[in-house]
C-alpha cells in the first residue's frame, strides 16, 4: 500500500459492469447506516446526466463510490440557490477494512481539486446532522455548515459549502517535502502570519452516507 505521502487515486466511470460491485457495497452494515437504501443502482441511473459517478480505486484495488451532481438538476434543490456550475458530492467506502484508515478524506481531497480546476465555482455536500464524522472529514478539507439541519425529499440533512477561496481549506495549502519542516501528527499547518487555517451528498441517502 502506497505511503500518504504519495497516495493517488484513480477515478473511473461506472460502467454496467460495476452494478454487482455497487449492489455488494450498498449492503455493507458501514454503508447502510448513513446510506438509507440497498435498492441496486441500474442502467437508467447510470445514464442520468445530472450525476457523475465514479468507482475510486487505490494500488488498483476499487473500494469506493464517489458521484458528484449539478446542484440544479432537481426542482426545490437545496443548494439550488448556488452559482450555476456548482456541484453536489457524495460518497461511501465500500470495503470495511479500507474505513478509518484516512482514504475518504484523501480521495475527496483529489475530486475537489479536479472539480476546482474545471471551474466549479462552489462544491456542497448534506450530511446527517448525526453524522459526526462526515461532518468533522468534510470540515478538514474546508466545508463550513451555511445553515441549519433541513428536513429535504432525501432525509435530513446538514447543508454545507466549500468554494476555491475558502479560508485556507487544507487542499490549497503548500504541500511541504519530508524532513523540511516537522510537525505533530494533527497539527494544523500555520499561515505566513502566524494564523491556523482553519480548526476546525443526488441519490437516496440519510443525508449523506460519507463513511472514513
Amino acid at each position: 500500500m502506497s505511503s500518504r505521502a504519495t497516495r493517488c487515486y484513480d477515478f473511473r466511470e461506472v460502467s454496467p459492469a460495476d452494478l454487482p460491485l455497487l449492489t455488494k457495497w450498498q449492503t455493507q452494515p458501514h454503508v447502510l447506516e448513513w446510506w438509507d437504501t440497498d435498492a441496486p443502482y441500474n442502467e437508467d441511473d447510470l445514464n442520468d446526466p445530472r450525476v457523475s459517478r465514479w468507482i475510486v480505486s487505490c494500488d488498483k484495488r476499487a473500494f469506493a463510490y464517489m458521484q458528484d451532481y449539478t446542484v440544479h438538476g432537481w426542482p426545490d434543490h437545496h443548494f439550488a440557490g448556488l452559482p450555476i456550475g456548482s456541484r453536489g458530492i457524495d460518497q461511501f467506502i465500500g470495503e470495511p477494512d479500507m474505513v478509518g484508515q484516512g482514504h475518504g478524506t484523501a480521495f475527496m481531497r483529489q475530486h475537489l481539486q479536479k472539480l476546482f480546476k474545471e471551474g466549479t465555482p462552489v462544491i456542497g455536500t448534506d450530511p446527517h446532522p448525526h453524522n459526526a464524522r462526515a461532518i468533522a472529514a468534510y470540515g478538514k478539507l474546508g466545508f463550513k455548515a451555511i445553515g441549519p439541519p433541513q428536513d429535504t425529499q432525501w432525509g435530513l440533512i446538514l447543508p454545507m459549502t466549500v468554494t476555491p477561496k475558502t479560508k485556507a481549506p487544507s487542499f490549497l495549502l503548500p504541500k511541504i517535502p519530508r524532513g523540511r519542516r516537522q510537525r505533530r501528527r494533527g497539527q494544523s499547518p500555520h499561515l505566513s502570519d502566524g494564523r491556523r487555517p482553519f480548526e476546525t451528498k443526488k441519490t437516496t441517502q440519510k443525508g449523506g452516507p460519507c463513511k472514513f
